[in-house]
């Protein structure tokens, strides 16, 4: 509710009553996460993945925090292993996705960004993510599809915005095709 840093004190008070909770250390890991205190962020995901290693959410929202923390190589670990433990988990694929391409593994990133759009048909962001990747691996006709899903979405939004900047990387005639189908 836009209250983040009562939300992180009202979570570490909880903490000091229940230091072994994974619940309270997750949230408190994602809060943190979100308000760029990484180092603690990392300090209680681990906790809670210590205490609670069948929680593949719990996974997910390590390898986050240790991408944020520019450590991408052993964000990517860990979110394999979060994939791993929950074949289906869609944030897992995406956010594994997100690592992969950022570690220039762009190929082996597309089939996880598909695995998070085939669970999560209307995640922009997961649409998003696999129309760029597609587009760096050079398959183009994909990047295109995926561009279009991804401005069809939610076409007044940021992400909309970017999705058509990413279009206008294909090459002229792909573009125009793609122009003739997104809406303004």
């Amino acid at each position: 509710q836009g209250r983040q840093a009562e939300g992180i004190q009202l979570l570490e008070l909880l903490l000091s009553s229940r230091p072994d909770d994974p619940v309270v250390l997750y949230n408190l890991g994602l809060a943190l996460s979100d308000a760029g205190r990484l180092e603690r962020a990392e300090q209680c995901l681990r906790r809670a993945a210590r205490l609670n290693p069948k929680d593949a959410n719990i996974v997910v929202a390590l390898g986050v925090a240790l991408g944020r923390l520019g450590r991408c190589d052993e964000a990517v670990e860990v979110l394999r292993s979060a994939v791993r433990q929950d074949e289906r988990n869609p944030w897992a694929h995406r956010n594994l996705g997100a690592m992969l391409v950022q570690t220039r593994k762009t190929a082996e990133a597309i089939p996880h960004y598909q695995a998070a759009t085939k669970s999560l048909p209307n995640d922009q962001i997961a649409w998003l993510g696999l129309a760029d990747a597609c587009r760096l691996a050079g398959r183009t006709q994909e990047a295109q599809d995926a561009y279009v899903t991804a401005i069809q979405t939610n076409p007044h939004s940021e992400l909309a915005d970017k999705a058509r900047a990413g279009s206008n990387l294909l090459a002229p005639s792909d573009f125009d095709r793609v122009r003739k189908v997104i809406p303004r």
